[in-house]
């Protein structure tokens, strides 16, 4: 062992880096020579020794704001282009995977990170919708059968998790935001229902009655008398959260002979709602928005149509 007390020294051998990271590391090949043949490896490789608790803990504290600001997270957490796969987009530095529920059809992106270092390999996922991270490290001489068995990993920790995020983030918004809500003004007869639609095409939350200063305002808009509530922005920290309705009615007018869609009545019937925001304004403010005040668990404790600027509190 070279007695240099720089760990960077590039004269000294490689495979004597850290001799106490061997003893709870996975050492593939011959170290000596395996290792000694690059040098580069441990000065270019940041992940090499590193483990899935650190990998973990660096995506919660992206995912937290808490190694950048929320600004700044905001910017790192968007697409820089599309690719030609409908399922994956790049980032800066995120491969972005696009993964589509069986059940729900629902999209969640994946943000992930692959490196690889001589026979190794590190994966970090991140999944912002549902602040979740996990991890995978791999070693394998081969980097055929590492890729591969790497990839089938991802792939199966994926199905298993983010359908059981999606119930489980079901669950808890319907625990926190089905009630019943009614003016503060005992002068007003406005009161809003939200509920949370089980059905797998439309799971998630919903308003199932809202009467506003004595009008029922889902009549002018819905004709099912529904309107499907879609998170719009988060603030938690400052006990709030908005939503954005979608007032059109979901239609199987569009379809073709084959019983589809075609590309652009698909886009319409499933994102009118976001291409028409604020499209229906009151008093300066869209009639789709709806803004809820949380308490220090993240429940419910009271809504406002921001068009109606109507504070009503949560009754049952």
């Amino acid at each position: 062992m070279t007695a240099s007390s720089n760990p960077w020294d590039s004269s000294r051998p490689v495979w004597s880096f850290r001799r106490e990271k061997w003893t709870s590391s996975v050492i593939v090949g011959d170290v000596a020579t395996d290792w000694a043949s690059d040098v580069s490896i441990p000065e270019s490789s940041g992940g090499i020794f590193s483990t899935i608790n650190d990998l973990a803990t660096f995506g919660v504290g992206i995912l937290n704001s808490t190694l950048l600001d929320s600004g700044q997270i905001c910017k790192l957490m968007k697409p820089h282009s599309l690719t030609i796969s409908l399922n994956f987009a790049v980032g800066a530095p995120w491969e972005i995977v696009r993964y589509i529920n069986p059940l729900t059809g629902r999209v969640t992106d994946l943000y992930t990170k692959l490196g690889d270092s001589g026979s190794y390999s590190g994966y970090i996922i991140l999944i912002p919708d549902y602040e979740a991270v996990f991890s995978i490290l791999s070693a394998n001489i081969s980097a055929v059968a590492r890729a591969a068995v790497t990839n089938l990993v991802t792939d199966m920790i994926t199905e298993m998790i983010v359908p059981t995020l999606d119930a489980q983030a079901g669950a808890e918004a319907d625990r926190n935001f089905t009630a019943t809500y009614r003016s503060t003004d005992p002068a007003l007869n406005s009161s809003l229902t939200v509920i949370f639609d089980p059905r797998p095409s439309s799971q998630g939350l919903a308003i199932s009655t809202w009467t506003s200063n004595g009008a029922d305002m889902l009549a002018e808009w819905s004709d099912d008398q529904k309107l499907k509530l879609s998170l719009s922005i988060p603030d938690q920290r400052n006990g709030k959260m908005a939503f954005r309705s979608s007032f059109l009615p979901q239609s199987t007018s569009y379809l073709t002979s084959d019983g589809s869609l075609g590309p652009f009545s698909d886009q319409y019937q499933n994102n009118a709602d976001w291409l028409n925001v604020d499209a229906t304004p009151y008093g300066g403010q869209g009639l789709d928005l709806f803004v809820f005040d949380l308490d220090y668990e993240g429940r419910a404790v009271a809504i406002t149509p921001a068009a109606t600027r109507t504070l009503m509190e949560r009754a049952v």
